[in-house]
């Protein structure tokens, strides 16, 4: 189906950087955090165990831990802003 739609925008006459760049634009509105995948990547082959979570929400650009050794649990989320890598991490 996405390659009807793509095909479609390429027939339509417009250039075809400004096609691109309104995919990738709108890839980059509707997966926020695609800008941090390789360090999402890194927390779940490291730091993940058996019994621990790693939550993805995409809407609100915010990722939830949940993490559990023996008898301690913490659980937390991190905002990740718009302007990242640029801007800290709350």
């Amino acid at each position: 189906m996405m390659m009807t739609k793509e095909i479609s925008l390429f027939s339509t006459g417009e250039r075809q950087v400004i096609v691109v760049l309104k995919l990738v634009s709108s890839f980059m509105d509707e997966n926020p955090l695609c800008c941090c995948a390789d360090e999402i990547s890194g927390i779940k082959s490291e730091f993940l165990k058996e019994g621990d979570e790693i939550k993805l929400k995409q809407k609100n650009s915010t990722i939830v831990l949940s993490l559990r050794e023996q008898l301690y649990y913490y659980s937390c989320s991190l905002v990740i802003p718009n302007e990242y890598p640029d801007s800290q991490v709350v």
